[in-house]
């Protein structure tokens, strides 16, 4: 029970480290690609899709919080501006031929920004920093 726990209480900060040490691993060849676009999903996507799905479901049970965070309201509207964009091309000014395109685009936007409210969230103090940064450099380097 105390190991459960005890996963329960960092599998953000574990979950994080492994995304720091594999990103540089992972090729950005694709690993499924979308029909009919020249969008492809790559291992990195996958892997950070993970990560947000795990925020997500820590932030609603409230093991987490950015209530602190200094500028969430920047991003907020910075992915409002971009949805409205994605909007604007495909309903207003009619420049995006392929909807889902425009889409996948603006969600990989999002996808890549959730990492910074993740890493805000995960790393409070120098020690955190520390901690993370010596697991993944030890990890990497002598192995």
């Amino acid at each position: 029970m105390k190991l459960l726990k005890k996963l329960d209480d960092n599998i953000l900060q574990l979950l994080l480290m492994l995304f720091v040490f594999f990103i540089p691993l992972f090729p950005k060849f694709p690993f499924r690609v979308v029909n009919y676009t020249y969008i492809a999903i790559r291992l990195d996507d996958l892997s950070s899709a993970i990560l947000v799905l795990v925020f997500i479901v820590q932030l609603l049970r409230k093991k987490i919080s950015f209530a602190h965070l200094p500028y969430k309201k920047l991003f907020g509207a910075f992915w409002i501006v971009v949805f409205m964009s994605f909007l604007s091309g495909v309903y207003i000014t009619k420049t995006i031929d392929f909807p889902f395109v425009g889409l996948l685009h603006a969600a990989r936007r999002v996808e890549y920004m959730m990492l910074f409210f993740i890493a805000f969230s995960v790393i409070k103090t120098s020690a955190d920093f520390k901690k993370t940064a010596l697991f993944v450099l030890n990890v990497s380097l002598f192995n």
